[in-house]
């Protein structure tokens, strides 16, 4: 479930001011991974800041979600 939201871009390092959750450790596992696990659609990059575009982290969020869901919806392996 998605709320409607105006999207912001909030620095890496502030964005627990805003949203609880993921700690800015989190955060910046996921930075570090970006080009791997796609989270690089949720930045942009000014200078050496990294700003987190706070609609499409919600999005790639549901994405990464519905993801999980698919793959746990695949029986065991015997």
């Amino acid at each position: 479930m998605t709320t409607k939201i105006e999207d912001r871009f909030i620095p890496l390092t502030k964005w627990n001011k805003y949203h609880p959750w993921p700690s800015l450790a989190g955060l910046r596992h996921l930075a570090f991974y970006r080009d791997t696990n796609g989270f690089h659609v949720c930045l942009r990059k000014v200078g050496r800041r990294l700003l987190i575009s706070e609609k499409t982290f919600l999005e790639w969020l549901d994405k990464q979600n519905a993801q999980v869901k698919v793959h746990a919806s695949h029986e065991p392996r015997k």
